[in-house]
């Protein structure tokens, strides 16, 4: 467990609002645990029906724990995006409604953070929204736990992908691997 003298500037109070009998046996390593095991649970369900449902909603816990963690002005909007695409893109899902964002708001590309993302498919442009905030709170939080959730919601969501668009899925991961290397450098300067 974090001590006060450790915690990163990101990170919230271990407490929150969790009344402390419930606090001194669920610490965020037990928290991040269980979170790990359920996306696993979610991918697993999702690969053996063929659908990323599943995948999505076992990830919902590990992204509201994660809003629940942060605290920087940077680390909590980018936890809000995160939750709130998530939330979203389960909605798309579920519905099986494909919108357009780039006709929607008459561009090719998105600046999210110093990442410039391509518009199409509300369904495909969420996940990389999803990655790239999962990607700036792993690099600007020095938390061990925010971090864990961030890698547990870029997994399950690449997971997704998957599962989701099979053939379009190594394009995928190309273009994500080149927002990635782009978005590192200019969030590491």
């Amino acid at each position: 467990m974090e001590t006060s003298s450790n915690k990163s500037k990101g990170e919230a109070k271990e407490s929150l609002s969790i009344p402390k009998s419930i606090s001194k046996h669920l610490t965020p390593n037990k928290i991040c645990t269980i979170m790990s095991i359920v996306a696993v649970i979610g991918l697993i369900i999702s690969l053996s029906i063929g659908s990323g449902i599943p995948a999505m909603l076992f990830l919902l816990p590990s992204a509201i724990y994660q809003v629940i963690r942060t605290a920087g002005v940077s680390t909590k909007s980018a936890s809000i995006v995160l939750l709130v695409s998530l939330a979203i893109e389960l909605f798309l899902i579920i519905f099986n409604i494909q919108f357009d964002l780039g006709q929607y708001l008459g561009q090719d590309t998105l600046l999210i953070g110093n990442s410039s993302v391509p518009m199409g498919d509300a369904r495909i442009v969420l996940p990389f929204i999803m990655v790239i905030a999962a990607i700036i709170l792993l690099i600007r939080t020095r938390g061990i736990y925010t971090k864990w959730l961030s890698i547990i919601i870029i997994v399950s969501v690449f997971g997704s992908l998957y599962i989701m668009f099979p053939d379009e899925f190594p394009e995928l991961v190309k273009m994500v691997a080149k927002r990635i290397v782009s978005s590192t450098s200019s969030l590491l300067n």
